[in-house]
């Protein structure tokens, strides 16, 4: 979904790869925080 994001982003502002690039950080952090998130409930049961 990040990486949709940052190339529409790009294409609008025409600021090719900055958007994609951006986009796709914030879109591994956000999986990798429910990766996080699902392990804690996992441990906690």
């Amino acid at each position: 979904v990040g990486v949709v994001i940052g190339l529409l982003v790009d294409n609008y502002f025409n600021t090719k790869p900055f958007g994609l690039i951006i986009f796709f950080i914030l879109g591994s952090f956000a999986g990798l925080l429910n990766v996080y998130r699902v392990m804690r409930r996992i441990e906690k049961q």
